[in-house]
């Protein structure tokens, strides 16, 4: 992969390592986060999740109603 050396490197140095390592990759949408993920690991992993959950997307996609920011908001969890 052109200019991704250095974050095949480390996704390399986590799979390698004897303890359990945690990497988050994030950035701005459509630039290959997937793609670099899938074909570091291609073959050496048996599941993956990408993207948002189904409730997520649909949030996501509606158009917010007036005030329903502030119900939202008002939540407690």
């Amino acid at each position: 992969m052109i200019g991704r050396k250095q974050e095949v490197e480390r996704l390399e140095w986590a799979y390698q390592s004897p303890d359990s390592e945690f990497i988050g990759i994030y950035g701005q949408r459509r630039v290959g986060k997937t793609y670099l993920v899938a074909k570091t690991f291609a073959g050496r992993f048996a599941f993956q999740h990408a993207g948002l959950a189904p409730e997520d997307a649909e949030d996501e996609e509606q158009p917010v109603a007036e005030g329903s920011r502030e119900e939202k908001s008002s939540l407690k969890w």
